[in-house]
């Protein structure tokens, strides 16, 4: 590494910590705006508070990551123009392209370090993120969990009512309702209008059994005192099925190809499985961005280049939900272009402005 890289680079890794910082903390204030009603009204303690932001945390450093090289790289290129060392270095035949070039191996060295982490560290946060919000939303006089929801256990399928936490390895449900399949012709209904759940073991309240053989033929009913059902349910099965940030992208590959051979509709996994690219990856396109728009605007001040950098990256998120959640999920493009279109506009605008520029 020649000497002017690494005076480039140096000159880049204060601002890209503040940048990092400041949109770390603008996504918290955010999160802290949607849970905090819920926080205040369950009475959480601060430690569990601080346990969830903890969690988020890697998922917002890779949202984060692209705010932090654009605003790192402006920042620096902007010092370096207001005091006439971009002049200097123009004027001793260096080109804009090799004054960038040790921006963009940043941003590469930026997108690999942003991946890894997306699929090493987020996955685990944000599963640890979920079941602690479950808890906290347990955490209630009046029940929060939403009806009908399904899960297996054992050899039954429970369809739950409200659920409301009692303790640390107890739940109370209101109206549950379990079915025994028994081959192709018989099915057993029982039901309920209260069931406790403590630690691997259902006990449920005054049940009513209905046996039911082909073409929907009762054949035994029955009404009991109490049911006692021996079966382990883990947290994760009662929460529900694992989110796409949960997941790594090899394993949210293998859950669409699971879910497309099935039938089913694949095209919201299948954007957030390009998604998991495309937002590391745009680390690359705004150390290109950040730096040129930064040079191109200097002369209207100091800080005019940083605030368009730092306007862009968030014009490029909204962009990305746009493509995303509006056109992409509901199959008005396809997955690949509404993940990809963002980042395919700023990558062609830099390389515009970059050919002004030189």
């Amino acid at each position: 590494m020649r000497r002017l890289d690494r005076y480039l680079i140096g000159e880049t890794l204060l601002p890209f910590g503040i940048g990092a910082a400041a949109a770390v903390m603008l996504l918290t204030g955010g999160l802290l705006a949607e849970f905090g009603p819920l926080l205040l009204d369950r009475k959480v303690g601060m430690l569990a508070v601080l346990q969830l932001l903890l969690f988020r945390l890697p998922f917002l450093l890779v949202i984060a990551a692209p705010v932090a090289t654009a605003v790192g790289t402006a920042m620096a290129v902007s010092r370096l123009a207001r005091d006439q060392e971009v002049l200097v270095m123009r004027m001793a035949g260096v080109s804009v392209k090799r004054i960038f070039l040790p921006y963009i191996v940043m941003g590469i060295l930026m997108f690999g370090l942003t991946y890894w982490f997306q699929e090493a560290v987020v996955p685990g946060s944000g599963s640890a993120f979920k079941q602690l919000f479950f808890r906290i939303s347990l955490m209630q006089s009046q029940p929060s969990l939403a009806p009908n929801t399904v899960l297996r256990v054992r050899e039954f399928i429970f369809c739950l009512g409200f659920v409301q936490q009692r303790s640390e390895r107890v739940f109370e449900v209101q109206e549950i309702t379990a079915f025994r399949p028994k081959g192709v012709k018989e099915v057993t209904i029982t039901r309920a209008p209260r069931a406790v759940y403590d630690n691997g073991r259902w006990v449920l309240e005054d049940p009513q059994t209905w046996v039911f053989g082909a073409g929907g033929r009762l054949l035994h009913f029955e009404k009991i005192e109490r049911m006692v059902i021996e079966g382990r349910v883990p947290l994760q099965d009662i929460v529900g099925a694992p989110q796409p940030d949960e997941l790594t992208r090899a394993k949210l590959g293998e859950l669409i190809e699971q879910e497309r051979r099935a039938g089913r509709d694949v095209r919201a996994k299948e954007v957030q499985y390009h998604t998991k690219l495309a937002v590391p990856f745009a680390c690359v396109i705004f150390s290109l961005f950040g730096p040129i728009f930064s040079l191109a605007f200097a002369r209207s001040g100091g800080f005019a280049g940083i605030l368009l950098s730092v306007l862009v990256v968030f014009a490029h998120i909204n962009l990305l939900l746009l493509f995303s959640k509006i056109l992409g999920e509901p199959g008005v493009i396809p997955p690949v272009v509404a993940a990809w279109a963002p980042n395919a506009f700023f990558f062609l605008a830099a390389l515009l402005a970059m050919r002004r520029v030189e």
